[in-house]
């Protein structure tokens, strides 16, 4: 708890939690002894209610057994990261910072005042939840590389749905590294050694080097682009064209069957997760409504409207697959009464669609 309250207050935009993990051991035994045991046989004379039991006493050897945990055989180095398909408490976190939460926009910082409680502040603290997880997992990657270029056991990315508070409640990219288990006799030297204190430290700072030249790379790349032109406005599509052929060729996969109240509906595009140069079109009913259009962290809005009773098929085609495949959106949809939210993922060989009907 106090951890990530410091972490949140400060401001902080990476959050790492060193850790010594430890494992479940086994049971064993084994003999330091013998011990003379008496045991007892049995006969039985007579019959109906004279029939009587009668002992036979005879002596055995027996062993004594000693039983003590086992030293745990595991051992090497493993992170761990919030599982990305639970993020309430993440969204939390983000909503909890209210004023102090730095919003990027076009990579440039901005502390003016944003109420993330209206429907347009939980759409962006979502865009974020699932950006602090691409991240999070992106920084997971580079110290399990890193560890693994020292010649140690290297265990992986492990994701974890609750336990870990840590990861759960910090309002920015967070990972938890498990240095190596105490309760095993190996592990636990090389941890107390100052070779694998200075070869642990050496690969984590390497890996957050990394990372941090990843992040400032693509918002040198984004801001170099932004000074290029004007930012795209939210505009709505004015014609329809018919479908391309690599439209035609690839499979469509259907998301998602929405029912809606109108015949009317609102569509906002967002990039969902890292702002990575994802450049989608978008097909309504087999025509092109939204052609090569780079998706942002600010809506590309458009309407659509609706025939009730006949196929109302929205379809995501992938133009590209952005820095981090495959290529992402995040889809707000209105009909004047209900919001929805509705994620798809394309590729070079797949669209993702979402269908309405109109009650």
């Amino acid at each position: 708890m106090k951890k990530r309250r410091i972490a949140n207050e400060q401001g902080g935009q990476l959050f790492l939690c060193i850790h010594a993990d430890s494992g479940p051991l086994k049971q064993g035994r084994r003999q330091i002894g013998t011990r003379e045991e008496t045991r007892y046989k049995y006969t039985y004379t007579g019959k109906g209610k004279k029939r009587k039991k009668i002992p036979h006493p005879y002596t055995v050897t027996v062993p004594v057994y000693e039983y003590f945990k086992m030293p745990l055989t595991r051992s090497g180095t493993s992170v761990w990261i919030f599982a990305p398909h639970k993020t309430s408490d993440k969204l939390k976190a983000i909503m909890d910072g209210g004023e102090d939460f730095e919003i990027e926009t076009d990579n440039v910082d901005s502390t003016e005042n944003f109420d993330f409680n209206s429907p347009e502040g939980r759409t962006l603290a979502s865009i974020y939840a699932s950006r602090f997880q691409l991240r999070s997992d992106r920084l997971a990657g580079y110290v399990n590389d890193e560890i693994e270029k020292t010649g140690r056991a290297a265990l992986g990315i492990s994701q974890r749905q609750k336990g870990i508070w840590v990861l759960q409640a910090t309002n920015m990219p967070a990972i938890l590294i498990e240095t190596g288990f105490i309760n095993n006799p190996e592990d636990e030297r090389y941890l107390n050694s100052e070779q694998g204190q200075q070869e642990l430290a050496e690969a984590i700072t390497a890996a957050v080097k990394r990372y941090k030249e990843q992040i400032e790379s693509g918002a040198k790349t984004n801001g170099q682009q932004a000074a290029q032109a004007d930012p795209p406005k939210p505009k709505e599509p004015t014609a329809q064209t018919p479908a391309n052929a690599a439209y035609e060729t690839r499979n469509t996969k259907e998301e998602k069957v929405l029912q809606v109240k109108s015949d009317k509906i609102r569509v906002e595009l967002y990039d969902d997760g890292d702002i990575d140069d994802d450049i989608v079109s978008v097909y309504f009913n087999k025509s092109v409504i939204v052609e090569k259009e780079s998706l942002t962290a600010s809506a590309y809005a458009f309407n659509l409207n609706l025939q009730p009773g006949r196929n109302n098929e929205l379809v995501l085609f992938a133009d590209n697959l952005g820095k981090i495949p495959p290529n992402t959106a995040l889809m707000i949809i209105t009909d004047g009464t209900n919001r929805y939210e509705v994620r798809l993922s394309a590729d070079l060989k797949n669209n993702a669609s979402v269908r309405f009907e109109v009650k």
